[in-house]
């Protein structure tokens, strides 16, 4: 560790957030899991999304835009999502 996480640690125990430099230890620990599941959920949520656009495409399910049309496209899109909002 750096001197200065060794000093946030020492100053947590000292204004009595943690009994120790164990439970402090354990929190961050504990914070990091709690980051690397969120990150593994969301992951598995975009590979789902992937498959669905993926299957969408397989059964001819999209619309070819030029790319000169793109802006009018996506701002109709916006339009439709926003007329449909909130949903019933």
């Amino acid at each position: 560790m750096t001197e200065e996480q060794e000093a946030f640690i020492a100053a947590q125990v000292k204004d009595g957030r943690y009994p120790d430099v164990e439970s402090a230890l354990r929190d961050g620990v504990f914070a990091l899991e709690l980051i690397d599941s969120d990150e593994e959920m969301q992951l598995r949520r975009l590979h789902a999304e992937i498959k669905i656009g993926l299957d969408q495409l397989d059964r001819g399910e999209y619309v070819e835009v030029r790319l000169d049309q793109l802006g009018d496209y996506l701002n109709s899109l916006g339009r439709t999502a926003t007329k449909k909002w909130p949903p019933a």
